[in-house]
């Protein structure tokens, strides 16, 4: 028997029997209820608007670690402690100097005028008054002892816009009585800072040293009339 004559003898046995095989598979298939249940919520899911956004692990992923993000901001800036460095300042650097704006809160009804006058009250002693600028919306106060001066500033928040030296520099915060105040030390021995009551901004420039700018700075309150 040759290898052609072989391959129509077994095709003649097996055809027959595949033939039956397939004949018994062209009946309906029953899916079991639990599978049509699955069927039918994907297709639900499917239709709904935001389905293109989690039909991947990845896009999934991305959405949770999304919330999450969220969720946590949205508690930061519910405490308005937190929420001061976001908001209290706009700064725009520049090549030797920076402009530093007040960001005032939209919810909040600052002074139009100075109202309230404030005064360094500690740290202070044996410095004299050597220049002193009143207007409704900014008070600039010097004091000097021999080589040491301390510039005070009080502003109306709508107002504050100051060009300040900030080459070479790197910024901190500092507390001052509760409030988050932005400081510096610049390439000419000075120590800056900026901070907003709540009410006011005040600044305060010194060659005295950071920490006791800081002393004078916390003790910084409204002037007796």
């Amino acid at each position: 028997m040759t290898q052609k004559e072989y391959k129509q003898c077994i095709s003649r046995a097996l055809c027959p029997e595949y033939e039956e095989m397939l004949a018994q598979g062209t009946g309906e298939h029953t899916f079991s209820p639990q599978f049509e249940k699955k069927m039918q919520k994907l297709i639900k899911r499917r239709k709904k608007p935001y389905y293109s956004m989690v039909n991947t692990a990845l896009k999934r992923a991305a959405v949770i670690v999304l919330a999450v993000f969220i969720t946590a901001f949205t508690a930061v800036m519910s405490v308005d402690a937190l929420r001061k460095p976001f908001i209290s300042f706009i700064t725009s650097p520049f090549r030797s100097c920076s402009n530093v704006k007040s960001e005032p809160q939209s919810s909040t009804v600052y002074p139009a005028t100075i109202k309230e006058k404030y005064r360094i009250t500690g740290g202070i002693d044996g410095f004299e008054t050597v220049y002193c600028d009143e207007t409704a919306q900014r008070i600039s106060i010097d004091h000097t002892n021999g080589s040491k001066s301390v510039m005070f500033e009080q502003w109306v928040v709508e107002a504050f816009d100051k060009n300040v030296n900030t080459e070479d520099c790197e910024t901190e915060r500092v507390e001052i009585n509760g409030c988050e105040a932005m400081g510096w030390s610049d390439n000419k021995g000075y120590y800056h800072l900026i901070w907003n009551n709540g009410e006011y901004v005040f600044c305060i420039t010194s060659n005295v040293g950071k920490d006791e700018l800081i002393t004078m700075a916390k003790s910084v309150q409204k002037a007796e009339k």
